[in-house]
């Protein structure tokens, strides 16, 4: 069985991908998805304490994280590449622009499956890359708190909760959406 790969990235790979990734591996259970991670800025760092405890909360141990960059090359191995910002969607498209069928916020993700809803029959890669290449590219110019998910790296643990709460809600939503995958 062929397995899907979904990569998650954003700013450090500190906070919010290594979260996002946790926590759909852990939702993930009967789907043949893989979820990685990723930033864009050099790794090697690991996460800030009370993102260690807050994921503890919710059943995940990121004690071992240690973040990694983006990899461009290894990028297109990926059937979809979801950020945590439209800035951070903008910069892999600029560098890489074949990616930009595969590339949303993780936002615009969830709202465009539910939107196109996934028919099943080919792969996700293959499907993406007919349905979504004809998406507005002016769908990553600006900023805007409906495709954005707030970054928690030097907040309070009540913080770091609420991007915990929201990754959970959008990647249920994805997965719902992908529920055709075989």
């Amino acid at each position: 069985m062929t397995r899907t790969k979904i990569l998650l990235v954003c700013t450090a790979n500190q906070c919010r991908s290594p979260l996002a990734a946790a926590i759909a591996r852990r939702g993930v259970e009967k789907l043949p998805i893989d979820f990685d991670s990723a930033g864009l800025l050099e790794g090697g760092h690991t996460m800030p304490p009370v993102g260690i405890r807050v994921a503890g909360e919710i059943g995940l141990d990121l004690t071992g994280h240690i973040s990694r960059q983006l990899n461009l090359r290894a990028a297109h191995s990926y059937a979809v590449i979801l950020t945590m910002t439209r800035e951070q969607a903008r910069e892999i498209v600029a560098t890489a622009p074949d990616l930009w069928p595969r590339v949303f916020t993780l936002k615009q993700f969830a709202r465009w499956l539910h939107d196109h809803p996934y028919p099943g029959g080919s792969t996700l890669g293959s499907w993406l890359k007919t349905e979504a290449s004809d998406r507005a590219k002016t769908d990553l110019v600006g900023s805007n708190a409906s495709d954005d998910v707030r970054d928690p790296l030097t907040s309070p643990a009540r913080v770091w909760r609420s991007v915990a709460n929201e990754l959970q809600d959008q990647i249920s939503s994805i997965l719902s959406g992908l529920s055709m995958l075989t």
